[in-house]
């Protein structure tokens, strides 16, 4: 899923990254800053459980 604010570079650089078998998973700034420990279990989960997506 693409957010409306990705700008074309932003794409771009995910395109390449999806092409070389890179996942991206997104945070708010706020996120990390203020629930790190959720931001890790997050990014944790997404390693082990390659079938889960991006909410963003």
């Amino acid at each position: 899923m693409v957010a409306s604010t990705d700008s074309e570079s932003d794409l771009a650089r995910g395109a390449e990254l999806n092409a070389r078998g890179f996942r991206i998973l997104r945070f708010w700034n706020d996120d990390v800053l203020k629930d790190l420990d959720g931001v890790c279990d997050t990014i944790i989960a997404y390693v082990k459980d390659t079938s889960l997506q991006p909410w963003r």
